[in-house]
């Protein structure tokens, strides 16, 4: 599995799911765990997210 580190202290980043204020639509997170100041990204791209949800509900099965 590979890792994403945040560029500033190179933790690996938290990946979480998030629903947008204006329209609720699911999106995912990555948070630089140290401090949420040195990264924040959103992925907002539905057939990914929807491929990434299925994918972490086939590992929990």
């Amino acid at each position: 599995m590979q890792t994403v580190q945040c560029p500033v202290c190179h933790s690996e980043l938290k990946m979480t799911s998030a629903t947008s204020r204006k329209k609720g639509k699911l999106s995912l997170m990555l948070v630089c765990p140290v401090s949420g100041i040195h990264f924040r990204a959103f992925i907002n791209d539905q057939p990914f997210i929807t491929h990434v949800m299925e994918s972490l509900a086939g590992t929990l099965t």
